[in-house]
């Protein structure tokens, strides 16, 4: 290899022993073999992005994970936008500031809603289902609240 060559290889983070692979057990020109870095654990091209150990060790740093880092470069986020941007953090309409009565409320519509003639009424999640249960009460035990459906059936 040339000094050039060797150049190359470095800066795509390849060491003698891939780019020997490359060339003979792949039949790759130095060229070629030179040109892209190893795909591997620490460092790949995703959607012709490349992505650094140092890159990937930054987005782990901020909680983002590999598969997310590489969905985010598959839906053409920049590297520094798919590594830096803080993952999205999943609220339940039920979190612990919401008192029983307003839980009760907002159950109370979703069971209005699906005694309507609405395509796709709204169903409890699995935290609301949970905190009727803690609060000793059954779903049949809680009143309908009337929602003005037709507004809502544009979006059904």
């Amino acid at each position: 290899m040339t000094k050039a060559q060797k150049q190359i290889a470095n800066e795509n983070g390849l060491d003698h022993q891939t780019v020997a692979y490359r060339v003979k057990v792949k039949g790759e020109s130095i060229e070629k073999a030179t040109s892209y870095p190893p795909i591997g654990r620490y460092s790949s091209v995703v959607n012709g992005k490349k992505i650094t150990k140092a890159q990937i060790e930054i987005a782990e740093g901020n909680g983002i994970n590999r598969n997310t880092l590489k969905h985010r470069l598959y839906s053409n986020y920049s590297v520094e936008e798919a590594i830096n941007q803080p993952v999205r953090v999943k609220h339940s309409s039920t979190d612990d500031d919401m008192d029983d009565e307003s839980l009760l409320e907002v159950v109370g519509r979703i069971k209005y809603m699906q005694q309507s003639d609405m395509i796709y009424p709204p169903t409890l999640t699995k935290p609301m289902e949970k905190r009727l249960k803690q609060m000793g009460v059954s779903y049949s035990d809680v009143k309908p609240v009337e929602v003005d459906v037709s507004d809502l059936k544009e979006f059904a």
